[in-house]
């Protein structure tokens, strides 16, 4: 072997030995990445003003709400009802997640589980530790119970990075199926979101039992949402490519699926992230899913619209995309020379 041919092999393995190098810092940061982003929340998870009310007369419920903030400061929201009828009702309407009702008899804690297992846990452990400073009776109502098979809401908690996918496997398929039918792949997608709806709101409800009625709105919103993240993958390939479509996947992935809040409550993720990801779909998901699935459709109007604008930001993309090349297609048709005879 001469001399040249040596250096070049010694240069291939150098080059070999860097891009190795590189594909494992790559893979242990992107492993950092994944560990954070579904670890971190959990981790720092705690009560952020959780909006709670307290059904009592005036004096009372000052006393109560000065004695919430000192023992468990940044943790609630409070709001005054002046009887138990109107915090019943303020729970069932999903304004507040449950309450204390302050009586001469003892304290009432008013919780909902189907809105949160988590809150209406501590909300029965903060009631506990209010009458015994108070020496009062304390009994708890749960207003809005979880369904009995499910009384944790395990099953709701597990479906949330599924339905998660739901959205993301169906684009990358089609994306890579129909590189150039750009409305055929939307549409494929699209149908396959509204079987996934139907289909996981089958499991939840009649297999896991984590759901007990309004099959059909629940199985309309997992399509709306599965449909919502779909929509703008594909934009997002059309206009930028793999790329681009791999920023959006990131972004519901490693973001919108931990700040879902469906394993507990939004209130219960650090304080702002779980505001952040009810704008992203796998959040709003998480909080049309209860409101369909528990409380007849109460406060879904704000996830409605949030995955409404995400379907229509993704059609949008994917229409500029098409109205985009069908311009360069014009262009390059409009340029190219005619070929005139030649005269004999």
């Amino acid at each position: 072997m001469n001399e040249s041919a040596a250096t070049s092999t010694t240069s291939a393995r150098k080059e070999s030995g860097r891009t190795a190098a590189l594909i494992a810092v790559g893979i242990a940061a992107a492993v950092a990445v994944i560990c954070i982003a579904f670890a971190w929340p959990a981790v720092r998870s705690g009560l952020h003003d959780v909006p709670i009310g307290i059904a009592a007369p005036a004096p009372a419920a000052d006393q109560a709400s000065a004695a919430l903030t000192t023992a468990r400061p940044g943790a609630f929201a409070n709001t005054t009802y002046s009887n138990e009828a109107e915090l019943v009702a303020a729970v069932k309407n999903r304004d507040v997640y449950g309450g204390f009702v302050l009586s001469p008899s003892g304290i009432t804690v008013v919780t909902a589980s189907a809105a949160s297992p988590v809150i209406a846990q501590a909300l029965g452990q903060v009631g506990t530790a209010l009458g015994s400073t108070q020496g009062a009776t304390v009994t708890v109502d749960d207003v809005v119970p979880a369904p009995p098979a499910d009384a944790r809401g395990a099953g709701l908690s597990a479906s949330a990075l599924p339905l998660t996918l739901s959205g993301i496997l169906p684009a990358y398929v089609f994306a890579f199926l129909y590189r150039r039918r750009l409305f055929v792949r939307t549409a494929a997608a699209l149908s396959v979101s509204v079987l996934t709806g139907f289909a996981v709101a089958a499991i939840l409800t009649y297999w896991f039992e984590s759901v007990q009625q309004n099959y059909l709105a629940v199985s309309l919103g997992l399509a709306l949402a599965s449909a919502a993240m779909a929509s703008v993958l594909l934009g997002l390939e059309a206009i930028g490519g793999a790329k681009a479509m791999g920023i959006g996947v990131a972004a519901f992935l490693l973001l919108g699926n931990p700040l879902s809040g469906l394993s507990s409550a939004p209130e219960f993720l650090p304080s702002g992230w779980g505001s952040l990801g009810q704008f992203l779909p796998p959040g709003a998901s998480a909080s049309l899913l209860r409101g369909n699935a528990f409380f007849d459709g109460a406060a879904i109007a704000r996830p409605l619209l949030v995955l409404t604008s995400w379907l229509l930001l993704g059609l949008g993309l994917t229409a500029v995309a098409a109205a985009t090349r069908r311009s360069k297609a014009r262009t390059a048709t409009s340029t190219v020379p005619t070929l005139r005879p030649v005269p004999a």
